[in-house]
């Protein structure tokens, strides 16, 4: 009986040392388990890389304001000097009131009024279409007593500042209500 005994702690034993061996894994790990992903990850950043002149383009247009719209820029610029009028020199007015008409028929008629004379952009507008006689008539006295003004130091009174001030304002609401020849109907 003592052998029988034995027998079963032998076995028991066996059973116990069988539970402690290292399990083996279900499936082989390739080296591509690793280097497929990192190769992905490597042409995906040269698409990018090579795909960033459009990306940045993209980026630029979506990020461009707005083209100016001369009209609103200088109906806020004429507000502007009207609630300062009365403090200001009429010389300095009539420069001021020049600059924004000026920079406004820049905008709107694509001329470069503001680096011509007087007369050169008269002569520039001679033959458009949008300019009719009678406005060329009256922007031609404005820009000449603007420039007697300025550089012969002539004193303009407010009554005129005022005038050629409404007449400009005037201008330029005549001018965005006015349809553009050649646009659709």
């Amino acid at each position: 009986m003592a052998d029988e005994s034995t027998d079963a702690q032998v076995v028991e034993a066996v059973g116990l040392i069988d539970d402690f061996t290292p399990a083996t894994p279900p499936v082989e790990v390739s080296i591509w388990w690793y280097v497929g992903p990192l190769i992905v990850a490597f042409v995906l950043v040269v698409v990018l890389w090579l795909m960033r002149g459009k990306i940045q383009a993209k980026y630029a247009k979506m990020t461009v304001p707005a083209p100016p719209d001369p009209a609103k820029n200088a109906r806020e610029e004429l507000a502007e000097l009207r609630a300062s009028m009365e403090g200001m020199a009429m010389r300095e007015f009539i420069d001021r009131l020049s600059k924004i008409f000026r920079r406004y028929l820049e905008g709107h008629y694509k001329v470069r009024v503001t680096s011509q004379t007087t007369g050169e952009f008269l002569r520039a507008v001679a033959g458009n279409e949008d300019f009719e006689q009678l406005t060329r008539d009256k922007t031609q006295e404005f820009l000449e007593t603007s420039d007697a003004a300025k550089f012969a130091h002539r004193t303009v009174p407010i009554s005129t500042g005022t005038a050629f001030l409404d007449w400009v304002e005037n201008f330029i609401k005549a001018v965005e209500v006015k349809p553009k020849k050649g646009a659709a109907k």
